[in-house]
């Protein structure tokens, strides 16, 4: 088995019997990264928060999960507990590298806080980032190099938004409406078709490996997304 599998299965079984008493905790904190959440929150923040900032955190959201599926399928890594299975019990089949749940949380969080402009506000975001990417290596979901992988593309995204927001959104405002709207859908566009030639491109999947078993499942829940 490769050394950084085998560090990662051995830190989250280190967790797991060392601290036993924070696996409810760990559950609730990693609910608080699922898409359902963040479907509960978005229409609080458009109606009661901010409508921009809202539209903003959704455009974010669905580039982040098409990066997200199209890596999954490129990496096609395993989660821990496909392969010591006493170290979890999720019910998810995608494939594992790189965290979904941290990709989320980090451009929602970074996100809030870049809005709100305090200084406390990125510390706040930091902690839940971290204990984001803590609770899903806890329970055996994922490796910790699918967390930190995670945490990077987003900080990426979000950078490349902060670019565009200061040098193009005052002329992007300026355009007619129906310009805008081409421009808006030129991106999910784009990026669904770099996603289909990347499946395209990548080939079969390498069965020759512990998990193999599992890789259809993984295959079917990727194209699905």
């Amino acid at each position: 088995m490769e050394p950084i599998l085998q560090f990662g299965l051995d830190l989250t079984r280190w967790l797991q019997q060392t601290y036993p008493q924070l696996r409810g905790l760990m559950e609730l904190l990693s609910q608080l990264g699922t898409v359902e959440f963040y479907l509960l929150v978005l229409p609080l923040l458009y109606w009661s928060v901010n409508k921009r900032t809202s539209i903003y955190l959704l455009n974010l959201f669905l580039i982040t999960a098409t990066i997200n599926g199209f890596c999954k399928q490129f990496f096609r890594g395993p989660r821990p507990f496909w392969l010591e299975s006493t170290l979890g019990t999720g019910d998810d089949g995608r494939y594992g590298i790189p965290s979904g749940h941290v990709q989320m949380s980090t451009i929602f969080y970074t996100y809030l806080a870049y809005w709100s402009g305090k200084g406390w506000a990125y510390l706040v975001a930091a902690i839940a980032i971290l204990l984001m990417a803590l609770s899903r290596i806890y329970l055996g979901a994922h490796f910790i190099h699918d967390t930190i992988l995670g945490f990077l593309l987003s900080a990426l995204l979000f950078i490349a938004f902060l670019v565009w927001q200061r040098r193009y959104e005052a002329g992007f405002r300026k355009r007619i409406l129906g310009r805008r709207l081409l421009y808006a859908l030129m991106v999910p566009a784009g990026l669904t078709a770099v996603y289909l030639i990347g499946l395209l491109i990548i080939g079969q999947p390498n069965s020759n490996v512990p998990w193999a078993d599992l890789i259809p499942t993984a295959e079917r829940e990727g194209i699905d997304d």
